[in-house]
């Protein structure tokens, strides 16, 4: 019974009820600090606490104080959600007063529309700066060179420092084993503690090629832009022959025509597809420009004719200005990327683009996809006229369900058992004896 979590549950009378006061079970401390007169307020005329959260527990607000402490990491539910689920639960006349802070985490997806008496009261944490180690690794010069981000209200924003091992005042770099580890050494102000694993590998870029050596060109001054920019352990080298790839390349640039061996498809791969030629006037939008407007700088010439059949189990990287694929990358052992154009100026102005080396680097290191940023750390905010829901008339929404209160009965049968147990135990005592003197 008890790991089935028994719960006692009726409907209430609206009638009868004050009121709902909600807060977030993780902010409870800090939201009383700045709301305390109005809280107690309405906790005074009756005004019944539940916490803002799946739930909607309902624990005695006494209590909560007494024992309650803030967490740094909430509940990983939108509040846009839980307001919909609210929205459910109860009836348009009795009045809501939720208390939240406006931090851009903690909404995601579209306005909801409900039909509640709601007074949301918003405010914004204070604008103390979040820091993190993003990625740490070992430069040409052997030092540790590490990329710190650092969340503010306003947005996101990342910085280089450098740090050795008999220096550090600010890091702290361990030897574990093989591994070799970097953190902060302050933790008490809104730091992510959690030791990074410097990497100490080198990057070994080859770039072959036969008729597009102009292509290689660019290619090999955009990832020597990006080695000098982030002091990365890169060895690039560009070669006309296939018996001149190093078997241990980290990155295959493979700018020809020919078809690439099948022992060269492992690691990364960025592979020139053969096929049509057809002339257009678009743009190509790459993960740093992700729309059309701000994508005219990299316009785009000519591309290769996609066959739908081969490119269906690709995912997009860049696209032209119509949504088509210009980029496509196919992930199983290795991750082979389908390159529908060429980087020359006769075909795009992807190699006189100030972004190139950018987005060489992004390629070169997929950014997107392996962040370290936790989301605990964002702490931009929304404008309280972004947050605020749209508030429509019952009748325009589906039939909301019964008001309705669950009470957890867990102690109930924990007493209950503990009950039992001790009568068993007295009757077998007593049975023993019986049977002693009989």
């Amino acid at each position: 019974m008890l790991i089935a979590k028994p719960f006692y549950e009726k409907q209430l009378n609206s009638s009868k009820e004050k009121g709902w006061l909600l807060i977030d079970k993780n902010h409870v401390q800090e939201v009383y600090a700045r709301y305390k007169t109005p809280i107690d307020t309405l906790i005074k005329s009756g005004y019944t606490f539940h916490y803002f959260n799946p739930s909607f527990e309902e624990p005695k607000f006494e209590d909560v104080m007494k024992t309650a402490k803030d967490s740094a990491v909430s509940e990983q539910v939108s509040y846009w959600t839980l307001l919909k689920v609210l929205d459910q639960k109860m009836p348009s006349k009795l009045p809501v007063h939720l208390f939240t802070d406006n931090l851009a985490k903690h909404f995601t997806g579209s306005r909801p529309e409900v039909s509640l008496q709601l007074k949301w009261n918003v405010y914004s944490p204070k604008d103390t700066i979040s820091s993190w180690i993003e990625k740490a690794y070992k430069t040409t010069n052997d030092s540790i060179r590490l990329v710190v981000g650092h969340g503010t209200s306003t947005g996101t924003y990342f910085t280089y420092q450098n740090v050795s091992k008999t220096s550090n005042n600010k890091f702290r770099v361990q030897q574990i084993g093989k591994k070799l580890l970097v953190s902060f050494n302050d933790t008490s102000k809104i730091f992510v503690a959690k030791p990074v694993e410097v990497d100490t590998s080198t990057l070994a870029i080859t770039i072959f090629t036969d008729q597009f050596a102009t292509d290689a060109t660019y290619v090999q001054a955009a990832v020597n832009a990006v080695k000098d920019f982030t002091k990365y352990k890169i060895n690039v080298s560009v070669v006309d022959e296939v018996e001149k790839i190093a078997p241990s390349f980290t990155w295959l640039f493979w700018l020809s025509e020919k078809v690439i061996p099948a022992s060269f498809r492992r690691n990364n791969v960025f592979i020139y597809e053969k096929g049509k030629i057809e002339n257009t006037r678009t743009n190509i939008i790459t993960g740093d420009n992700e729309n059309v407007s701000t994508a005219g700088d990299i316009t785009l010439f000519r591309s290769i004719k996609i066959d739908s059949k081969t490119s269906n189990g690709l995912v997009p990287v860049w696209k032209n200005g119509f949504g088509e694929t210009i980029l496509g990358v196919e992930r199983k052992e290795a991750s082979i990327y389908h390159f529908y154009s060429r980087i020359n100026p006769q075909w795009n102005d992807l190699p006189w683009s100030h972004k190139f080396p950018q987005i060489i680097y992004r390629l070169l290191f997929d950014s997107s996809a392996n962040s370290n940023q936790p989301i605990e750390v964002d702490r931009r905010v929304m404008d309280v006229s972004q947050i605020q829901p749209v508030i429509v008339p019952e009748e325009g929404l589906v039939s909301k369900q019964e008001l309705v209160t669950r009470k957890d009965l867990s102690k109930l049968f924990w007493i209950l058992a503990l009950a039992l147990f001790l009568i068993e135990r007295m009757l077998s005592f007593k049975t023993k004896r019986e049977e002693a003197y009989g």
